[in-house]
């Protein structure tokens, strides 16, 4: 049986990593060998189990939750990474260079959410996309979708809703509301 030495720090170094994934870039060579067979592994697995696409030099920390079932594709572009603890629902467009930290929610509902190429998403930072359809008692329905964006770090907080539809002899009607804040510093 043959011991490695190193094993225990390279398990907290993996730990390091998940966290802080940006330094998935900067290790030395040494480091970067072992830490590529481990990216590939799980990356590989990460494909056969779900319905997700990963660009090339992608970090996926195997602490993060991602799932995407059969029409709810997740689509990872290159030099992209995605920190422990996130919860990932497809369907999901991820562009290039595109970084998601720790902690952070993204469900793309129905019709999905798309991050262009260099966004940078904060860590405990929710995105969900979601629609529901109501029936009232005349039969006919309404269709309800809500985006629901937050920043755990105050700095700002976005809904939108969108009411789609209207019922037969009510005055209300397919509307849209859209409420924004943002706190500056200064």
């Amino acid at each position: 049986m043959t011991h490695d030495p190193l094993l225990k720090y390279r398990e907290q170094h993996k730990h390091r990593l998940n966290y802080m994934p940006w330094l998935y870039w900067t290790l030395k060579p040494k480091h970067r060998e072992w830490a590529e067979a481990w990216q590939a592994e799980y990356q590989a697995y990460l494909m056969e189990m779900e319905t997700v696409e990963i660009g090339q030099n992608c970090f996926i920390s195997p602490l993060a939750h991602i799932f995407a079932e059969r029409g709810r594709k997740i689509t990872i572009g290159d030099n992209t990474f995605i920190a422990a603890d996130c919860t990932l629902h497809g369907p999901l467009e991820i562009g290039n260079e595109v970084a998601i930290n720790h902690h952070c929610i993204l469900d793309g509902g129905r019709t999905g959410i798309k991050l262009h190429d260099q966004v940078r998403i904060a860590a405990y930072s929710h995105y969900v996309k979601a629609f529901f359809t109501y029936y009232n008692n005349t039969g006919s329905t309404k269709t309800l979708k809500i985006t629901f964006n937050r920043s755990n770090n105050g700095q700002n907080f976005g809904f939108d809703l969108d009411l789609i539809g209207e019922y037969p002899g009510q005055a209300h009607r397919a509307y849209k509301a859209h409420v924004a804040t943002t706190s500056g510093g200064g």
